[in-house]
């Protein structure tokens, strides 16, 4: 390895380490806890930088390549750390809005949920295949950085906005469900005692039916006003 090597690689590195810090950035759009394992990458590539300078210093430039290698595969993975978590991320929170709210619900304030989703699951797809296909994958990601995580990271801020609004609807819709159930149970229970008190009356005007003076010469009786009403007479 010569000097030019060197040099060479080191464009490398630098090339691969701004798109480590642009996918980080992203990524820090959606979450900003989720980039730490990306950046932790890059911090151990910043270390086999340090240790290649000092291998091209005493002439070592075979040493100093291998560390740029090093270093250009830290780069490289912190690039996909960073898309993996902004990626997982997103996920984990719309299938939450799905399983705390109503899909209804969540449609309603979103419009867009169903498009948003779709590409989700086209980036992980795409991100699964790579997996698969190592001599690919490189480019898988840069792609995925380049064109849809832009894209996916607009649309999943555009759906935070509307969370609040969700939550609110979903409150009032919970509450709406509380609130006809305590109707239904009280119509119930009231129907439940008219009905009683109608089988009372209907039993006292079989008893009393031979001999309707019975019903108003007895004060104690409770059901005057009935058989009043269904015989229509009053006797003296």
């Amino acid at each position: 390895m010569t000097e030019a090597d060197y040099n060479s690689r080191l464009a490398d590195v630098r090339i691969q380490w701004n798109k480590a810090e642009a996918a980080i950035k992203l990524a820090e759009n959606v979450n900003n806890k989720v980039v730490n394992p990306a950046i932790f990458e890059l911090r151990y590539a910043g270390r086999r930088l340090m240790e290649a300078e000092e291998a091209k210093s005493v002439g070592d430039f075979d040493g100093a390549c291998s560390k740029l290698a090093d270093a250009h595969f830290d780069c490289c993975r912190a690039q996909h750390d960073a898309i993996d978590a902004a990626t997982s991320k997103i996920s984990q929170s719309l299938d939450s809005a799905t399983k705390q709210m109503s899909p209804k619900t969540v449609i309603e304030i979103y419009p867009k949920f169903s498009d948003t989703y779709s590409k989700l699951h086209a980036v992980r797809q795409k991100i699964s295949e790579s997996r698969e296909n190592r001599d690919c994958r490189d480019t898988v990601y840069d792609a995925i950085a380049d064109v849809d995580l832009p894209e996916l990271v607009r649309d999943y801020n555009e759906f935070k906005s509307c969370a609040p609004l969700m939550r609110r609807q979903a409150l009032f819709e919970r509450w709406t469900i509380i609130f006809a159930g305590i109707i239904t149970l009280v119509v119930g229970v009231i129907g439940g005692l008219v009905l009683d008190a109608f089988k009372d009356d209907c039993v006292v005007c079989s008893q009393t039916s031979g001999n309707p003076a019975s019903v108003i010469e007895s004060p104690s009786t409770p059901h005057k006003l009935t058989y009043l009403i269904t015989y229509g007479e009053f006797a003296p």
